[in-house]
């Protein structure tokens, strides 16, 4: 048995005005800044609210250990013990400076390569995950075209000069948005200092400081990582939440990096309100069943839709439903039958499941007879 669709195969447009505003518009201009290349995200809706020069292709320094420490988190637990190399205590640039044999607990070795970037923790923990340097990188490599940051190339796990070692805005957004939904990456990144053990009875701890100076300049920051290079210059990956809404940015070669992120910060949280457009369990369509045409599946939403949007968007909205094909019968509360995409201007940003809400079963064969003859 099929599920006929009330219209045609892909394309059913529900609904075109959305709200109708009839009171004055309020925006601000899109911030100039200093960065080559520049994306701002939210994190809830993962809906991209600005950009600028987002596919151009750029070192990004340090901001390389966001990916290192995805990876060491998605690879090992906290209290394994990872031992320093002789190669990893002799990496050059930011350091916290691991002795040769020297043994950290994973937890330890993040907080030293996200506060005090230390290009010794990334290089420790890349031969602790992938036994050495080119396997992790491979690693990396593996996992930026898995979450779709296709124009990145990794050859190494801190972020110095490296050929062929670059990334854009938008995929470091990419990177960033899937580390930070791992909480232990989300602490780690909103510490602003942390103790942990030194290398010996003389110096027996070390006292990390984040190097995020965004900590210090603007209310709400709470991440994630900085980076610099001469090659890269000014380079970083920035977090700040303000009534329920976290926005997420990167900027790369960026000279007034931390202006830029206020900049930018600034203008999303007054531009954009968050805006319920479906709740969990809302109904939105019924779709008649094929040799069944008293039957229909009412479609109703899986999840919750609350995206950002400026008030001048709120009247641009349109939802198209996207049925899955050859949907049969049975159908069971919950099955899965659709996607309903929400585009604005014409452009897609946002998707949401759609899920039966009621069962169809299967017609038995007497019930099929009277169907053929239109009872």
């Amino acid at each position: 048995m099929k599920i006929k669709r009330l219209t045609s195969y892909f394309t059913i447009l529900i609904l075109i005005i959305f709200i109708s505003f009839v009171y004055p518009q309020s925006l601000k201009a899109t911030p100039e800044i200093s960065a080559d290349g520049a994306a701002l995200l939210e994190l809830d809706s993962g809906r991209i609210i600005y950009v600028k020069n987002p596919d151009k292709e750029l070192p990004m320094a340090s901001t390389t250990k966001v990916m290192t420490g995805l990876l060491a988190l998605e690879n090992e637990e906290l209290d394994s013990k990872v031992t320093a190399s002789k190669e990893a205590s002799e990496v050059v640039g930011s350091s916290i400076y691991l002795q040769e044999d020297e043994e950290l607990l994973m937890e330890e070795m993040l907080y030293g390569l996200i506060l005090e970037s230390g290009n010794d923790a990334a290089h420790a923990i890349a031969e602790h995950i992938a036994g050495d340097i080119q396997n992790f990188n491979r690693l990396m490599n593996e996992k930026a075209r898995e979450l779709g940051a296709t124009s990145t190339k990794f050859q190494n796990p801190h972020g110095l000069p490296a050929k062929n070692h670059f990334t854009t805005a938008k995929d470091l957004l990419k990177i960033t948005e899937e580390a930070l939904t791992d909480p232990v990456f989300s602490r780690v990144v909103a510490t602003k200092r942390k103790i942990i053990p030194g290398p010996d009875e003389e110096v027996r701890f070390r006292f990390l400081r984040n190097t995020n100076k965004l900590f210090g300049k603007y209310p709400g920051t709470d991440g994630v990582k900085t980076g610099w290079t001469e090659k890269a210059g000014r380079c970083l990956v920035f977090s700040a939440s303000k009534d329920g809404t976290r926005l997420v940015g990167t900027l790369l070669n960026a000279p007034k990096m931390y202006e830029d992120a206020s900049k930018i910060l600034d203008w999303g949280f007054s531009e954009y309100n968050q805006v319920t457009l479906f709740e969990e369990g809302q109904h939105i369509e019924e779709l008649q069943v094929d040799g069944n045409e008293k039957e229909k599946v009412r479609l109703i939403t899986k999840d919750k839709v609350t995206l950002p949007l400026r008030e001048r968007e709120k009247s641009k909205i349109s939802y198209i439903l996207k049925p899955k094909e050859n949907i049969e019968a049975p159908i069971y509360t919950e099955d899965y039958i659709g996607n309903l995409e929400v585009t604005i201007d014409g452009q897609k940003v946002s998707e949401v499941k759609l899920v039966a809400e009621n069962d169809i079963e299967v017609k038995g064969f007497w019930n099929r007879i009277l169907s053929f003859f239109g009872r």
